[in-house]
């Protein structure tokens, strides 16, 4: 049977978010939160083959795992914010094999600061029940030092050998990316850092 209660649930934990923002010398603005979604030229997604694929990410702070929410801050961060623990990925997955039901995947999730530099590797389990349901999250890792500028986030399925079940750390498929701005002071974020990662009305 389908809990139509969950299903809200998780519909709701997709949904971008909504703030009002002022903004100096502007008035109050409107932002809706751009989600991030993995990269394809086609409508072929990377990890098909597979049985999963990526559909969003989400970067930001104060992450609560009941609401599926942030509840501080999201796609631009103070550089106050920037601590292990403290700044997370929320990734969003869906199934595109029927053999996927029973499958555990293993990712790997690189953080790269401003400098272009990985600072931070994490790797976690995509489960079953991750698919179309509660998201899972990465979090930051001791090596990052603060930085302000734009950040990188990105996520790379580990195949598993179908004849050995070994796992190939040498071939990783890229699965997508989102960047996120990391701040000093509200007085600097420009326009266009809004644009970046806000719809603005």
């Amino acid at each position: 049977d389908i809990d139509a209660s969950k299903n809200a649930a998780v519909e709701l934990r997709f949904a971008p978010e909504v703030i009002v923002f002022s903004h100096a010398g502007a008035r109050q603005l409107t932002l809706t939160e751009k989600l991030a979604v993995a990269p394809h030229g086609s409508m072929k997604l990377h990890g098909d083959d597979f049985g999963i694929a990526l559909l969003a990410l989400r970067v930001g702070t104060g992450w609560d795992p009941d609401i599926g929410r942030f509840k501080n801050y999201f796609g631009m961060v103070p550089i106050s914010e920037v601590q292990p623990r403290r700044l997370k990925l929320a990734m969003y997955w869906a199934q595109t094999l029927a053999s996927a039901d029973d499958q555990t995947y293993k990712i790997q999730v690189k953080w790269t600061n401003p400098a272009d530099t990985v600072c931070s590797i994490v790797r976690e389990q995509v489960r079953p029940f991750h698919f179309f349901g509660p998201p899972l999250t990465a979090s930051l890792k001791r090596g990052c030092s603060p930085a302000a500028g734009k950040w990188t986030v990105s996520v790379h399925l580990i195949p598993q050998d179908r004849r050995t079940g070994a796992y190939e750390r040498s071939t990783q498929v890229a699965l997508g990316s989102c960047k996120f701005l990391v701040y000093t002071s509200m007085d600097e974020l420009q326009m266009s850092s809004l644009r970046t990662f806000f719809q603005i009305r």
